[in-house]
């Protein structure tokens, strides 16, 4: 993401900083080191935006969309990144179980990051948090 060039250009050139940054340091990426862990990125827009009321989450190969302003199962999209570079093949319907653990996953980093929700909506049928499939 954008804001994970800021802490990167930062460690690279060794330049200390005292703000609290929001990205991730990938400088050890650059350098050609594969990390043990698998990636995880959060991306969380409970407000109008260019693609509004949606929260996504990746780990590893994985990726859950969950669209607030939807409803039923048309809340959910999930990827295999490995295989779907693209995003085109949505799997939540096959995919139930990897679903429902993205989901709890997705919920966690949200919560652990302290997460805001939309406090006044004019549409009251968006749903302000995500819920399990």
């Amino acid at each position: 993401m954008v804001y994970d060039l800021f802490p990167t250009v930062l460690s690279v050139t060794r330049i200390e900083s005292k703000e609290l940054l929001d990205g991730v340091d990938l400088s050890s990426f650059l350098e050609g080191e594969l990390s043990k862990q698998e990636p995880e990125f959060l991306i969380h827009f409970p407000h109008n935006h260019r693609s509004s009321y949606y929260t996504a989450y990746r780990l590893g190969v994985w990726k859950v969309v969950y669209h607030y302003y939807k409803k039923g199962e048309d809340r959910y999209e999930l990827f295999n990144l490995k295989k779907d570079r693209d995003e085109s093949n949505n799997v939540a319907a096959k995919a139930r179980k990897r679903l429902r653990s993205m989901m709890r996953a997705m919920i966690d980093a949200l919560q652990d990051a302290g997460a805001q929700y939309a406090s006044s909506l004019e549409d009251t049928a968006i749903e302000r948090r995500p819920d399990l499939p």
